[in-house]
């Protein structure tokens, strides 16, 4: 999760994007993973918001402070006007939604990462679930609901973190 662990995750995250132009320059590289806690806030659900992450986005979207007050009216008018800044540069198309769009489930190193989980019903899954859900976050397409919306989705799942007897994961979990 870059996003909601504090009132600095806007910086926290132009952090990492500084730091994958760097490592590119130098034939690296810097990757991140969509979280739950990245769709939670794309989808417009602030509950993990500390009080102090809102105003670093007004300061973000200051120039633009009209536009974001007419978008904030017009596709979220019930929402706190202290968070118009955040809802409109995290929407799917935002500013920062384009930029931090990344996929839920990445190889490394002949390693499978995802920020939850993969079930072995996932696995045929994954490329267009990782296409769907960057569109998704630029704007260019619907909620991939399968791949974000469900709670045995990737970037929900625990399964394999929950221990069946108290000490081992259940038996489903290890025949997968």
């Amino acid at each position: 999760d870059i996003l909601d662990r504090h009132d600095d995750d806007l910086d926290a995250f132009l952090f990492l994007r500084r730091l994958r132009r760097q490592a590119r320059a130098v034939g690296g590289e810097v990757v991140w993973l969509t979280g739950n806690h990245e769709y939670l806030n794309l989808a417009g659900e602030f509950t993990y918001v500390t009080p102090g992450a809102y105003a670093p986005f007004d300061r973000l979207l200051r120039p633009w402070r009209q536009r974001t007050a007419e978008w904030a009216a017009e596709h979220v008018p019930d929402a706190p006007t202290h968070q118009a800044s955040r809802l409109a540069a995290l929407a799917p198309g935002g500013v920062v939604a384009r930029a931090m769009a990344a996929p839920v489930a990445l190889t490394y190193a002949g390693t499978l990462l995802v920020h939850g989980g993969v079930r072995a019903s996932h696995v045929e899954h994954l490329a267009r679930w990782n296409t769907e859900v960057m569109a998704w976050m630029r704007g260019e397409g619907p909620l991939p609901a399968l791949a974000l919306g469900r709670s045995d989705a990737p970037i929900w799942t625990r399964v394999y973190s929950q221990p069946g007897d108290g000490t081992t994961p259940p038996l489903h979990t290890c025949a997968e």
